[in-house]
């Protein structure tokens, strides 16, 4: 390492329960994703409420939109309990057990990764980055708009926030720290 040069290592494994948090996050990524998330189901929710209501008091027709929010319903369940696991399953033989090595710099990230199906050698200038998301426990590097690399900010080696605060400067805007 060069003299004034900072390095922060970390080292993240990937599995089910990272995969799981990261898909969840992509379905309504931002600064406030928890609360979209919530706010749709609670919208769906009280849909369900309103046309069962209005069916069984008003006119039947309102049967049929109550069935139609049913099926977001189940549709909005389905894709956020299930369809983590099946996305896992179909990249389970590549990326299972894979740990992802981080050297972020002042300058650059780079990314190591050895596995028999691929490797993974590569730096990454910060300004190549699309965005950053960071919520409680992982900061997501997106490359592109729907590809991203995590890092556990448990698995950092030191102080996280030497990290967050490193990514903050180089990113500006493209830093989204997530409620």
């Amino acid at each position: 390492m060069k003299e004034g040069i900072m390095e922060i290592h970390a080292t993240t494994f990937f599995d089910y329960d990272l995969y799981k948090t990261y898909y969840r996050f992509s379905l309504a990524r931002g600064k406030y994703y928890k609360a979209k998330t919530l706010f749709l189901l609670a919208l769906v929710l009280v849909m369900i409420g309103v046309t069962y209501w209005l069916g069984t008091f008003l006119l039947t027709k309102f049967f049929y939109y109550m069935i139609f929010f049913v099926v977001m319903f189940a549709y909005f369940s389905i894709t956020y309990f299930l369809m983590p696991k099946i996305a896992y399953q179909s990249q389970k033989k590549t990326h299972d057990g894979i740990s992802f090595e981080f050297v972020f710099t002042d300058e650059e990230m780079k990314i190591k990764s050895i596995n028999p199906m691929f490797t993974v050698d590569e730096a990454l200038h910060y300004e190549l980055l699309f965005k950053i998301y960071e919520t409680q426990n992982y900061i997501y590097l997106f490359i592109r708009k729907r590809s991203a690399y995590i890092v556990k900010k448990s698995d950092i080696i030191g102080d996280p926030s030497e990290l967050t605060n490193l990514l903050q400067n180089r990113l500006g805007k493209k830093y989204i720290k997530c409620n």
